[in-house]
């Protein structure tokens, strides 16, 4: 049987004196454009870095993958549910999205749809083909049951899914995290207060 390894602030090296230092205060840091009033010009950002004499720096963490024993364990992750579309309109919106998306674009030249009843029409028009897909699927996967599943009809009904995300309860700044990422990559610019993040695939 394999033991679960537990760390805790005890398990890691004291942060050395100078790098506490450089950290101070970082918890505290705008976003990356609010120093430069919005500006994307990166030629503009990087004549004002010069002007305010930055010393810029960036910091990379590291996290391993959960492993999926503990995917649904509350303690590394927060789990939610959420609505989702039925079956047969997931295979509407994977497969029609382009049309759809084409003919709702031409819709709201001339047109508004605050309610979404055109969208919600133009959604009803591809449902037939759909429908086509999934009977195909059907009966590629459930041979001998898949007229039975149909008539059932719960392919056309809303789903649940359970969302898990994973736990980081780590301090800010480094509390932004997308894990879908293994690292993280947070760039600094203590003369300007600011800081910003980045995923590494």
């Amino acid at each position: 049987m394999t033991q679960e390894k537990i760390y805790d602030r005890s398990s890691f090296k004291p942060v050395p004196g100078e790098i506490g230092d450089l950290l101070e205060g970082v918890g505290s840091y705008g976003s990356e454009r609010g120093w430069m009033g919005g500006e994307v010009d990166h030629r503009a950002i990087c004549e004002r870095m010069i002007e305010m004499e930055a010393e810029p720096f960036s910091i990379v963490v590291y996290c391993e993958h959960l492993d999926g024993k503990h995917r649904y364990r509350k303690k590394y992750v927060e789990m939610s549910r959420e609505k989702i579309v039925s079956e047969l309109d997931e295979i509407v919106w994977r497969r029609f999205f382009d049309m759809i998306n084409e003919e709702m674009g031409r819709y709201l030249e001339h047109s508004r749809d605050p309610d979404d009843e055109h969208l919600k029409t133009l959604v009803e028009k591809y449902r037939p083909e759909a429908l086509e897909i999934l009977t195909a699927d059907y009966e590629e996967f459930y041979p001998r049951s898949w007229k039975k599943k149909l008539e059932q009809g719960k392919h056309t009904m809303p789903r649940t899914r359970i969302k898990c995300e994973r736990r980081f309860e780590m301090p800010e700044p480094f509390n932004w995290w997308d894990e879908r990422n293994a690292f993280q990559q947070y760039y600094v610019i203590p003369q300007a207060a600011s800081i910003a993040r980045a995923g590494i695939p």
